[in-house]
């Protein structure tokens, strides 16, 4: 009866787990291990994932460079090591190396293995430059470049461009350093056309009060135009405005001309203050005279044009 019962209770509880949510899941996707096929171990996963990303840190400008120098140091390292088993200097000539594992070849007549080695070595060196050259690291020697340079005939003309004439660098010199003699003496016509202009614009400024505000923002302009025109030719070959003739000469001018002109246009109003005038409707003449007296001392002297 106990045995009966004992088969009875199995029975019930094998069909339970048959018909159980868990089981019946477990069993439709449990993944099928096929005959021969190993399953993927997570460190064969890992490095699948990795080599699927790319990694965004080096095309960061310094992982580029620090990458360049490893190769280049890669480069001169196997080139080193590959001129010192044929026995040649490393700034050997193509000739040079020919002649190296062609003696090397004959010494080793028989010996197949060795002659196939030293081709190999000919021609990872041959590499090595090539790879040089395309990345940039390598230099043509003053041989190569004269002889390349008389092949194609332009020698002489290397010549005279790498020698320059003493003119050459004394103008050089003198347009290194834009502040270098810029304080010439004017003669009596630039002095007298200084005096025309400036007393003129003082006039008007207290002949016509409406318009001296107006003035003392724009003689600045007038100074521009006086220091770029001296000394240059009288044909319109220049222009004060900036454009296809603009010349490094009228950029000083500009400066020299704003700079003296803020510096002016505080000092101008100081000056007024400190003699009571400060408030008064020819406050204003007063400033623009003052202004006018400095600028026209900078035209009169100042000469950025250095051309003649």
């Amino acid at each position: 009866m106990r045995t009966e019962v004992a088969v009875v209770a199995a029975a019930l509880m094998c069909v339970v787990e048959g018909f159980s949510p868990a089981s019946r899941s477990s069993a439709l996707f449990r993944p099928a291990n096929r005959v021969g096929v190993a399953p993927l171990s997570s460190t064969s996963l890992n490095a699948a994932t990795k080599s699927k990303i790319p990694n965004l840190l080096k095309s960061l400008p310094w992982n580029v460079k620090k990458e360049k120098e490893r190769e280049a140091r890669r480069l001169r390292q196997d080139s080193a090591q590959y001129h010192r088993e044929l026995g040649i200097p490393e700034g050997a000539t193509f000739e040079e190396i020919t002649e190296a594992c062609d003696r090397i070849k004959a010494r080793h007549e028989g010996d197949y293995k060795k002659q196939v080695k030293v081709d190999i070595t000919k021609d990872k060196i041959m590499q090595i430059r090539l790879n040089e050259r395309l990345a940039g690291l390598g230099t043509e020697t003053k041989e190569a470049r004269a002889a390349s340079m008389e092949e194609s005939g332009a020698l002489d003309l290397s010549e005279k461009d790498e020698e320059p004439t003493e003119e050459v660098e004394v103008k050089q010199k003198a347009g290194s350093k834009w502040y270098q003699g810029i304080i010439v003496k004017p003669d009596e016509a630039w002095r007298n056309r200084q005096y025309k202009v400036w007393i003129g614009l003082s006039i008007l400024g207290f002949l016509l009060p409406p318009v001296t505000e107006k003035l003392m923002y724009t003689n600045w302009l007038f100074a521009v135009g006086q220091m770029s025109t001296r000394g240059t030719a009288t044909d319109g070959d220049y222009e004060m405005i900036s454009g296809k003739k603009s010349k490094a000469h009228q950029k000083v001018s500009w400066f020299i001309g704003m700079c003296v002109w803020i510096v002016m246009t505080i000092a101008a109003k100081v000056i007024t203050k400190r003699l009571g005038l400060s408030g008064s409707r020819i406050a204003l003449s007063y400033e623009l005279a003052i202004q006018n007296v400095v600028l026209g001392i900078t035209t009169a002297y100042v000469k950025p044009y250095k051309g003649d």
